[in-house]
């Protein structure tokens, strides 16, 4: 979300011409013979097309060309091969022609440590720039350390993406230590994900992130980061007075890494976000969140961690945080993940009897459930805990689960009742069925047409967002969809159909009916 939201404040402050060429031809002779016209229109903004074909690279000729662009402030040059060469020209330009350039995307494009140092060698030169991405390129140790070199006179840059780059603890401990020196650039997001950096590399990291005290974002998520990585990493961030999120997703912590993560975390009062995704926590890990409530995290990824019954029970019971947020998908449905676990009749129990109580449920605003294996009784149960003890809830998320007309009927009643502030609905992938979905509509109040359309906040049912992609729909459902949208008046965004068995002239009858909403007819 930072980086998403960063890059958009960027782009607003674009100024025109702007030049976007991506959904152009992608042949050679497609964009590259209107160079003259790119240069002549001196844009501010520049996008070119990937280029897939990997006979026929763009030439550095025509790199070198573009540097005539001297007006440009955000250029991506993102998959359009441009190589060693391709990316030594842009370290010159960044040096003369390019000096104004706030945002730069040069992810893969097969750029090795050669090509790094060339592009290093202009970075100090640019004193504007922001924004850069090197992802998925092969940067290794040696590209990583020039990039590190120049990270101390970089006076602008806030975001460094280094993704998919071979990086191990070389190239972090460079990274580490020249983010920690005094007068090095104010980096607030860094992403290092998928390198093979390990325990090791973890550590060198941290060692040097100490120092630091502007970054806001770290994600090394796919690091290949094991439980005696966890304890260093969360030592060195214990005391950071910036970093707000942390993703640490697709590792290897087990139980016992989170364990000692979450304790040497403590003491951090920054910390909002940790993303502990797919790290095979199991049992262990599930009782390793006791002590969260001494920090400040208030969004909590545990997704896909092979939690069982017994687990979750853990888990509900050691989770004593405020939190805003808490997803914990299973391994069920379009979620598959080996060792992946289901929310059966004791642990539903259990995370009923939190959501129902404070500290979680009445702070709660975002909670995701996929894949849990959910059936009609766990729905009811915990449709109850959320009537009960969470009148904040804005974001619900209950696909890929295993429930059918009687929890569709239910929840109608919620959203009737206790769930009137929840704006985005998520059921795609259950066997809703079309008796389903009609169950929920005649459960939903019926809107008089004389008045106007609620408002989120006025009393009425706020859904704003439904998505109910592969619920098994037929062309009858089709019209319970109609009718469905007549009893929810401040619904924009509709996701229905993917593999359900609705026909085209059902699909236009929906679009007709309701000009309002927006349709996604997968």
């Amino acid at each position: 979300l930072g980086r998403f939201a960063c890059t958009c404040r960027l782009y607003a402050r674009a100024r025109w011409p702007i030049i976007d060429i991506k959904k152009r031809s992608r042949e050679r002779s497609g964009w590259e013979s209107a160079i003259p016209f790119i240069v002549s229109k001196q844009p501010s903004l520049l996008r070119l097309p990937g280029n897939p074909d990997r006979h026929h690279p763009t030439t550095k000729e025509s790199i070198a060309e573009l540097t005539g662009c001297t007006a440009l402030q955000f250029v991506s040059l993102r998959y359009i091969r441009c190589g060693n060469e391709g990316s030594q020209l842009v370290g010159k330009a960044l040096g003369s022609t390019w000096q104004h350039v706030v945002m730069m995307d040069l992810s893969r494009n097969g750029i090795d440590a050669v090509g790094a140092e060339g592009l290093a060698a202009g970075l100090p030169a640019a004193k504007g720039l922001q924004f850069l991405s090197l992802s998925i390129n092969l940067l290794k140790d040696k590209g990583a350390v020039a990039v590190a070199t120049a990270l101390r006179n970089c006076p602008a840059l806030k975001m460094l993406l280094l993704a998919e780059n071979e990086i191990s603890a070389a190239g972090a401990k460079a990274l580490g230590q020249a983010l920690g020196a005094s007068g090095s650039a104010p980096l607030e997001h860094l992403d290092l994900s998928k390198n093979p950096l390990g325990a090791d590399g973890a550590g060198e990291l941290a060692a040097g992130l100490a120092g630091n005290k502007t970054l806001r974002s770290l994600t090394l998520v796919a690091c290949k980061i094991t439980n005696s990585g966890a304890g260093p990493l969360g030592k060195a961030l214990a005391n950071h007075p910036a970093l707000d999120f942390l993703d640490l997703a697709e590792n290897d912590l087990r139980g016992t890494g989170a364990a000692e993560l979450v304790d040497q975390l403590q003491p951090n009062r920054a910390l909002t976000a940790l993303n502990l995704a797919r790290n095979a926590l199991g049992p262990v890990g599930a009782r390793a969140f006791a002590h969260l409530h001494s920090s400040r995290v208030v969004r909590l990824d545990l997704s896909e961690n092979g939690f069982d019954d017994a687990a979750i029970a853990d888990l509900s019971a050691s989770l004593k945080a405020p939190l805003h947020s808490l997803l914990l998908s299973g391994g069920g449905g379009d979620l598959a993940h080996a060792g992946g676990g289901e929310m059966r009749d004791s642990g539903m129990k259990a995370f009923a009897a939190l959501l129902s109580s404070p500290p979680v449920g009445p702070t709660l605003r975002r909670l995701t459930l996929p894949g849990q294996g959910l059936r009609d009784d766990g729905i009811a149960c915990l449709l109850a805990a959320l009537s009960k003890g969470c009148p904040q809830l804005a974001h619900l998320d209950l696909s890929g689960n295993k429930f059918g007309a009687p929890a569709c009927k239910a929840l109608g009643e919620w959203l009737a009742s206790a769930g009137r502030s929840l704006l985005h609905l998520d059921l795609h992938n259950n066997s809703i069925k079309d008796s389903g979905l009609a169950a929920m509509t005649g459960a939903l109040p019926e809107a008089a047409a004389h008045h106007p359309p609620a408002k989120p906040g006025s009393g009425g049912i706020a859904l704003n967002t439904l998505n109910i992609l592969n619920c098994g729909l037929t062309n009858n459902g089709a019209d319970a969809v109609t009718a469905l949208l007549e009893r929810l008046p401040c619904l924009r965004h509709l996701h229905v159909g993917g593999a359900d068995s609705i026909s085209d002239a059902s699909r236009t009858k929906l679009k007709r009916a309701s000009p309002m909403v927006s349709f996604v007819l997968a």
